[in-house]
């Protein structure tokens, strides 16, 4: 599905987001979904899907959703650290 989601974007024009021309809810849970892949699957697998890495980091730099993120009211994102103990355990090759 990533396929599609890239081209979704391409077929917004010039904007990053999948729907119109500012982040809405269904950029927040694509984003979620492409970060549950990556910590699942490994950082290379979205690898040939630039448009959707892109809308990952401006999801995750909005100010807003950082808060939120930051905050009680949601669980930690993983951060690098969590990401080399989960490729660890799962004796993944971070090189690869």
């Amino acid at each position: 599905h990533a396929k599609r989601l890239e081209y979704c974007i391409a077929l917004n024009g010039k904007s990053p987001y999948l729907v119109g021309d500012s982040p809405t809810y269904v950029d927040v849970l694509a984003v979620h979904a492409i970060t549950w892949f990556i910590e699942e699957c490994g950082a290379r697998i979205m690898d040939r899907f630039s448009r959707l890495i892109n809308l990952q980091h401006l999801i995750l730099e909005n100010a807003g959703l950082r808060t939120f993120l930051a905050s009680d009211l949601y669980y930690p994102l993983g951060d690098a650290t969590y990401v080399s103990l989960v490729e660890h355990v799962l004796e993944r090759d971070l090189t690869c």
